[in-house]
């Protein structure tokens, strides 16, 4: 019995993104039990700190462009938990999903460099969150890479998650010169779409 239970775990190990997922969780946990000490405003800027380890690596012995939007994940759960944004969402009986993400990489993250994501609200509108997530190197504090991040609301609207939360009031911030063009960009491309189908 005891061998067929290792192989089953073996399988659903290889079979599956286990690693991903227990981090996942774990980081899911760890941000509620700071949500239950002191929440977060919506508006503060959230930090998931993280190392890179030889799973994260390329070929070329630095981290792979898709671990970034990987470790963008953890940092998104760690965002939307500790300020409840998504707790309200839920209790709207809506949901968040990733509607798009725009990412600039500026300088390598190598084997062993410690990292921190800050993930903060850049703007809103009627349909979807704007966030942006800089990956800070720690020993020089260069912005290696910064990710824009349209967290589309579905069966729900920003601002009634956002009054939920007690933020009715909430004034929207001017939008960078850089979103509004990737937001543009997403129009047209969406447009463009439409017409093909």
């Amino acid at each position: 019995m005891i061998y067929l239970i290792i192989v089953i775990l073996f399988f659903i190990y290889f079979l599956s993104d286990m690693n991903y997922i227990i981090r996942g969780i774990w980081t899911f946990m760890r941000s509620y039990i700071n949500f239950i000490r002191k929440p977060k405003s919506p508006f503060e800027t959230s930090v998931h700190y993280d190392t890179c380890f030889f799973t994260d690596l390329d070929l070329w012995l630095h981290m792979n462009n898709a671990r970034y939007l990987r470790e963008a994940d953890f940092g998104r759960i760690k965002f939307f938990v500790e300020s409840g944004l998504g707790k309200a969402c839920q209790s709207l009986g809506g949901t968040f999903t990733n509607g798009g993400n725009n990412i600039r990489y500026r300088k390598s993250i190598n084997l062993f460099d410690r990292y921190r994501i800050e993930t903060k609200v850049l703007y809103w509108d009627d349909k979807a969150f704007y966030l942006e997530q800089q990956f800070i190197r720690d020993s020089d504090k260069f912005i290696c890479a910064v990710n824009l991040m349209r967290m589309s609301a579905m069966n729900c609207s920003p601002s009634q998650v956002l009054e939920k939360l007690g933020c009715r009031d909430a004034i929207k911030p001017e939008p960078l010169p850089e979103l509004v063009k990737w937001m543009e960009a997403t129009q047209l491309s969406s447009d463009r779409l439409k017409k093909a189908s």
